[in-house]
């Protein structure tokens, strides 16, 4: 607090101020709080399926923003590069919990991290909370992962063509019937099936 003060001391309080709305503005002011549909700030995620910058592929960052007139996230890599990104170019790090896995059923039940999705195989790899068959990766497709209610994901692969590439937010999930409802960035929710959706 001692600069601060020292700012309003010598009258300077004005220009100080404008000065710091134009600092703090850089990054916040141009963007609103992401949508109900994006993801939060802060979030993790790993970059894919880049064509121009194909060296960021497998990189990590964090949201810094979504810009919903592009419809493209600000994405601070590790090496503070910051880059504008579509949401197919983004898998989070969220947690997960595993179903349905019939080759290896010790791992239904367990929770587990995404780590990336593998756009050649269809499948997400995922780190294992505790190491299972001394194994603590595996690869999975969407329909062997729960992600948690409130995670932003990409509706894909259903009939109806108007939902696919929709941005939406889980607002619940029913283990019994294996099915998310989401609430879409067109403002309608919709229940579909766990690989009826990217995160």
């Amino acid at each position: 607090g001692g600069m601060g003060g020292m700012g309003g001391m010598g009258g300077m309080g004005f220009p100080g101020m404008a000065g710091m709305g134009k600092g703090g503005g850089k990054g916040r002011a141009a963007l609103a709080p992401p949508p109900q549909h994006a993801a939060p700030i802060g979030t993790l995620v790993v970059l894919r399926g880049l064509q121009s910058a194909q060296e960021h592929n497998g990189k990590t960052g964090k949201v810094q923003g979504f810009d919903e007139g592009k419809g493209r996230y600000s994405i601070e890599l590790d090496d503070d590069t910051v880059l504008s990104l579509r949401p197919g170019n983004l898998t989070q790090q969220c947690r997960v919990k595993l179903v349905g896995i019939d080759s290896m059923p010790e791992l239904n039940g367990q929770s587990a991290t995404v780590l990336n999705f593998n756009e050649q195989q269809g499948r997400y790899t995922v780190k294992l909370s505790a190491k299972v068959n001394g194994r603590d990766a595996v690869g999975l497709k969407a329909e062997h992962i729960i992600l948690s209610k409130g995670t932003r994901v990409i509706v894909q692969g259903l009939s109806s063509e108007q939902f696919n590439g929709q941005m939406a937010q889980i607002t619940a999930v029913d283990e019994e019937a294996a099915r998310y409802t989401v609430q879409c960035q067109n403002g309608k929710s919709i229940k579909i099936k766990y690989e009826n959706v990217m995160c």
